[in-house]
């Protein structure tokens, strides 16, 4: 399974990355161009990729 988080959001990275074993190794700039309106209004869409290789012994043993 892959999707994109955003990378400022520590929570989020937390988990993904700690507690789901997800791998992250593409960092894409301004994926969803930039943002409108509220809190991110005017930003760039930066976006980290992740990974949850699912079927792989490591995350199956988490079960």
């Amino acid at each position: 399974m892959t999707w994109t988080y955003v990378p400022l959001q520590t929570r989020n990275a937390y988990l993904n990355l700690t507690k789901l074993h997800r791998v992250c190794d593409t960092y894409i700039e301004n994926r969803y161009g930039k943002m409108e309106g509220g809190l991110n209004g005017g930003l760039l869409s930066d976006r980290f990729q992740i990974d949850w290789w699912i079927t792989s012994d490591y995350v199956k043993q988490l079960n």
